[in-house]
C-alpha cells in the first residue's frame, strides 16, 4: 500500500470512529469500557488500512468497477496545439520567420513538498514530544522522593498535582491535609491503572495524524475518560461526593498542567462534576455500544469493498499476458462477468526476476521431462502447449532445457460457473535450448523435488499419543513411524537414512526409537524441511526431523488415566 493512501485511509477510519465515539459514547458512565473502546479505535485506525480483507463485491458490482478502472486506464492522446508562424519585416522588404527561447515554467514538485512537509512537522513534533519527556524526567529527579507501596511521590515547585508513570508530583505546601488525602487518592488510581500509557498513545497518534482535528479530539476523550476513571476510583473508596468536588475547584483554580501527564485540577472540571453527579448507565446503554460496532462494521465493509484482492500475488512482470498468448486472454487474475477466476499456484517465466511455488506437487520433472504428479494427472487437469489445447501426454515429451514460461492455475472456489477441470496447465516451449541461470536453476531443482516429496516447500505436524495409534493403525506416513506388534515404535525403513531423530531433544540412532512404548508418548512432532535444504547430492541436512516427547510415568499408572482407543489392542 502506498504511504498516502495508508494516510489517508487511516484518518478517514479514525474521524468516523472517533466521531461516533463521542456522539454515542462520551456521556456514558461505563468507563473501564470505554476506555477498552478508545484502544480498539487506535488499533483499527492503525491497522485496517494494512489489513488485507476479503472482497465482498457481488459479481456484477465486480465487473462494473474492472470496466471503469478500465477506461480510466486508458491513457489519453495529448492534444499538443500547434502555434501559428510569425515573421517579422525588416525595413529592407525581406521577412524572416520569428523565433522564441523563452523557458518554460517548470512547477514544483507538490507531493515531494507536501512529503517534504509532512515528515518536518512530524519530526518537529517528536522533538517536541522529546523535549517535554525530558523536562519531566529533570523535574523528577530534582524533587524528594518519597517510597509509597502504589507509587512514589516527587514534591516539586510545580502549580498543579499530577502523574506520571510510578510518580506523583505536587506541591505539598499548597493543600491541607484533607486536600492531600484525596489528591494522593486520585493520583494512585492513575498509577494503578497504567494511565500514562493512554496519554502517550494519544500524544503519538497526534504526532503522526496533527492534520486531523479528529486526533486532537480523541486526544481530549482520552484524557476525559481517564479523569473520570481516576474521580470514580476515588468516589468508590469512601471519600465524599461534595468535600472532593470542592477540593477539585480549588485546585483547578489557576492550574495548568502538561498533556502528557493526569492532572489532578485538569481542565473540564465542570463535565468532571457532572459525570460524578450522573447515575450510572442502565442496559440500555448497551445498544449505543451495538450502534458504535455497527459503524465499525461499515468501515470494514467499505474497506473490503475497496480491497480487489487476489487470491495469490504473482508479479506483474511474470504475468501471461494476452500480447503472448492472445488465445489465453480469458485466462487472467481480473475479475469479470464472462470469465471464471483462477489462481495462479505455480509460475515461472524465462528471464524473470522471481518464480511463485505452491507446497502442493502438482507437476514435476521425471528423467527430464515434464509430469503430472498424483491426481493432477487424472481427468481433473487442462493443459496447454504454446497456448493450444494438448493432451496429458504431450507434457511428457518436453524437456527441461526447453521450458520458456510455465503457470499452473487453480479454479478458485468461489468462480462461476465451475468448470468442468478445475486445474489448468500452461506452458510455453522454447525452439532452442535455454540457458541455465539461478533462477532457473533454483525452479527445475524444485520440479525435481516435487517429484519426491508431497510438500517440497516443507511441512509439519503434532501427534497426540491418541493420534499416533490412529496414524499407526492406518499407516499413515506423515508419522514416518509405525506400531511393532510389542506396542513400540519403529521408524520405517524408507524413512530411516533421511530423518534426524530426537528423544526428549536429544539426538539418538533410529533404532533407538524402538525402545519407545505407545503408551509412553507425550508428543510426536514431525517436521519435512524445505527441499532447498535437503534435495541435492551434495546436500547433507536430512529431509525429515522427528523429536518423540515421552511420558515414562505413564506406564506405571492405572488403566483409568488412559484414554481407551479402537486403534490400540494392547493392555494399558
Amino acid at each position: 500500500m502506498k504511504p498516502l493512501h495508508y494516510l489517508v485511509q487511516a484518518n478517514l477510519i479514525l474521524a468516523v470512529l472517533v466521531l461516533a465515539y463521542a456522539l454515542l459514547l462520551r456521556r456514558t458512565t461505563r468507563f473501564k469500557l470505554n476506555r477498552v473502546v478508545l484502544w480498539v479505535i487506535v488499533f483499527e485506525a492503525v491497522c485496517l488500512p494494512v489489513a488485507r480483507l476479503p472482497t465482498v463485491q457481488p459479481e456484477p458490482v465486480r465487473a462494473i468497477v474492472n470496466r471503469t478502472a478500465a477506461v480510466f486506464r486508458e491513457p489519453l492522446k495529448a492534444v499538443t496545439p500547434t502555434k501559428p508562424e510569425v515573421f517579422f519585416t525588416m525595413p529592407n522588404g525581406k521577412t524572416y520567420p520569428a523565433t522564441f527561447n523563452a523557458t518554460a515554467f517548470q512547477f514544483p514538485n507538490w507531493p515531494t513538498l507536501l512529503w517534504v512537509l509532512y515528515g518536518l512537522v512530524v519530526l518537529g513534533l517528536l522533538v517536541r514530544l522529546g523535549g517535554r519527556i525530558v523536562r519531566l524526567r529533570v523535574l523528577i529527579e530534582s524533587g524528594l522522593w518519597t517510597q509509597y507501596t502504589d507509587f512514589v511521590l516527587v514534591q516539586a515547585p510545580v502549580e498543579a498535582p499530577f502523574s506520571f508513570g510510578q510518580f506523583v508530583v505536587l506541591n505539598m505546601g499548597q493543600y491541607s491535609h484533607h486536600e492531600l488525602d484525596q489528591i494522593l487518592r486520585h493520583e494512585r488510581v492513575h498509577v494503578n491503572q497504567h494511565h500514562t500509557l493512554d496519554m502517550l498513545v494519544a500524544e503519538c497518534l497526534t504526532i503522526v495524524f496533527w492534520f486531523n482535528p479528529m486526533a486532537y479530539l480523541f486526544r481530549r476523550l482520552v484524557n476525559q475518560n481517564l479523569e473520570y476513571l481516576a474521580d470514580r476510583g476515588v468516589l468508590n473508596e469512601g471519600v465524599d461526593a461534595r468535600a472532593y468536588q470542592f477540593s477539585l475547584l480549588r485546585v483547578s483554580m489557576g492550574a495548568t498542567g502538561s498533556t502528557l501527564a493526569n492532572s489532578f485540577g485538569e481542565s473540564g472540571i465542570k463535565d468532571r462534576i457532572k459525570m460524578m453527579l450522573r447515575p450510572r448507565s442502565g442496559i440500555w446503554v448497551w445498544l449505543r455500544y451495538w450502534l458504535l460496532a455497527g459503524a465499525l462494521a461499515i468501515v470494514v465493509l467499505v474497506l473490503a469493498v475497496r480491497e480487489t484482492r487476489k487470491p495469490d500475488f504473482v508479479p506483474h512482470s511474470l504475468a501471461l499476458t494476452p500480447q503472448v498468448c492472445p488465445e489465453m486472454a480469458w485466462l487472467d487474475d481480473t475479475y469479470s462477468e464472462t470469465k471464471q477466476e483462477w489462481i495462479k499456484k505455480i509460475n515461472y517465466k524465462q528471464n524473470g526476476d522471481a518464480f511463485y511455488l505452491s507446497n502442493s506437487s502438482i507437476i514435476g520433472l521425471t528423467h527430464n521431462h515434464l509430469q503430472l504428479l498424483g491426481d493432477h494427472a487424472d481427468y481433473n487437469t487442462r493443459v496447454f502447449i504454446n497456448c493450444k489445447p494438448a493432451p496429458i501426454s504431450q507434457l511428457s515429451k518436453i524437456e527441461s532445457e526447453f521450458i520458456q514460461n510455465l503457470s499452473v492455475y487453480e479454479q478458485a472456489s468461489y468462480s462461476e460457473p465451475l468448470a468442468d477441470k478445475p486445474w489448468i496447465v500452461v506452458v510455453m516451449t522454447s525452439p532452442k535450448i535455454i540457458p541455465p541461470d539461478p533462477i532457473r536453476s533454483g525452479f527445475l531443482t524444485y520440479l525435481q523435488a516435487a517429484t519426491i516429496s508431497n510438500h517440497p516447500m516443507g511441512t509439519n505436524h503434532t501427534f497426540s499419543m491418541n493420534d499416533v495409534l490412529e496414524a499407526t493403525f492406518f499407516h499413515r506416513k506423515n508419522l514416518l513411524m509405525e506400531r511393532t506388534k510389542n506396542e513400540h515404535l519403529k521408524l520405517y525403513e524408507e524413512f530411516v537414512p533421511t530423518t534426524g531423530v530426537y528423544i526428549n531433544g536429544i539426538p539418538v540412532s533410529a533404532k533407538e526409537v524402538e525402545t519407545v512404548h505407545v503408551r509412553e508418548v507425550n508428543k510426536i512432532y514431525t517436521i519435512e524441511l524445505n527441499y532447498q535444504l535437503w534435495f541435492g547430492a551434495k546436500k547433507s541436512t536430512k529431509r525429515f526431523l522427528v523429536n518423540i516427547e515421552t511420558s515414562p510415568k505413564r506406564a506405571k499408572r492405572d488403566s483409568s488415566y488412559y484414554v481407551f482407543s479402537p486403534f490400540y489392542s494392547g493392555d494399558f
